[in-house]
Order: structure tokens, then sequence, then C-alpha cells
């Protein structure tokens, strides 16, 4: 992950000011972006997500959605 941040540290409150639509995470106080998932995991991901959808569908139980990677 990349360190966004230098000396200071971030806060909660400094992250939920950030406006740029970029993916982030404080991690001891250190903003970093966080990469885009590896296709191992999206392939998981996907899996995971079909073999949920296919239970939820079977059970009349609702919906599964995709969160953003």
């Amino acid at each position: 992950m990349t360190v966004i941040t230098g000396k200071k540290r971030m806060t909660y409150a400094d992250y939920l000011k950030l406006d740029d639509n970029n993916r982030y995470e404080i991690l001891n106080g250190e903003l970093r972006m966080v990469p885009a998932s590896s296709t191992d995991h999206q392939g998981v991901s996907r899996n995971l997500e079909f073999f949920l959808w296919n239970f939820m569908k079977e059970k009349g139980l609702g919906k599964v959605f995709d969160a953003p990677h």
C-alpha cells in the first residue's frame, strides 16, 4: 500500500474530510491508498458471490450485491 501522509498522524475525522473518491485506510495514523484487488482475489470473490446468490435464490431469502473492489 502507498503511504500518503508524512509526519502528521491522521484521524478518523481527517479521513471523513477526504473527497477524491479514492480508497484509503488509516493504519497507525498513516493514510494509505488501498490497492486494487488481485485477479485471484476477484475470482474467489466472484465464485463466493455466485454460490451465495444461488443459495439465496433457492431459499427465497433476498438478494446478493457486489461490493466495490
